[in-house]
């Protein structure tokens, strides 16, 4: 018997934020799905149920959330910030600020919170506290 057994450490406020923001990202992604109205819906709307599940199993302590997102996170800055300086060039500063406000500095945040040295002790605490599968 694991002497951590029924132990449920706190979440780190970094982890929670990581959370938050990546929930953040799920519902623009949804109102940017509906909002579109075009071809892109069922990408967005796919995009936002996979980040949206990926914050609910980060939520629950599951460490394979972090790569995932990880991973969804490198691969939505590259267009992201293309489009970004894309639409900069054409429009001017206001659509370039509105766009790191709204995709870049939150995805990069969600991104960096969840591998905060806080998060990875909490995920350690976590895995020593459930029993082996053996």
């Amino acid at each position: 018997m694991n002497e951590h057994e029924g132990f449920e450490p706190r979440r780190p406020a970094g982890l929670r934020w990581s959370v938050g923001l990546w929930t953040w990202m799920a519902a623009l992604f949804l109102l940017i799905g509906f909002a579109s109205r075009t071809t892109s819906l069922p990408a967005s709307l796919g995009l936002a149920l996979w980040i949206g599940l990926g914050a609910v199993f980060l939520r629950s302590g599951r460490r394979g959330a972090r790569y995932v997102l990880t991973a969804t996170a490198v691969l939505l800055l590259v267009p992201a910030f293309s489009g970004v300086v894309a639409l900069g060039e054409d429009a001017g500063a206001g659509p370039v600020l509105l766009g790191l406000l709204l995709v870049v500095v939150p995805l990069v945040a969600a991104a960096v919170l969840m591998w905060l040295p806080s998060t990875g002790q909490y995920f350690r605490q976590l895995r020593e506290a459930r029993p082996s599968r053996g």
